[in-house]
């Protein structure tokens, strides 16, 4: 049997910012992974201390945020896999 001869290419982390489709698409979706967790954990850590109508209230608000969350990787994972194509 013969081997097949491929050199297979070595990715970095500075490939992802040589292109600049892939670098405006990288940075916003590191920029929307940061915001939506920083909100997320805000609300998860005063939850209990927030003032408004009710505790039922502040749960359906995390739990709308946390859908927001979900739903946002599964765009970020949509941008990646049909807006940049190699």
């Amino acid at each position: 049997m013969e081997k097949a001869s491929k050199e297979t290419e070595r990715y970095s982390l500075i490939d992802i910012f040589k292109r600049p489709l892939m670098r405006v698409v990288s940075l916003v979706v590191m920029f929307g992974w940061f915001t939506v967790n920083v909100v997320f954990y805000g609300l998860t850590l005063n939850v209990g201390t927030l003032a408004g109508l009710c505790q039922y209230f502040h749960f359906a608000s995390l739990s709308a945020t946390d859908q927001i969350k979900e739903g946002g990787y599964w765009q970020h994972s949509f941008l990646f896999t049909k807006l940049v194509k190699r």
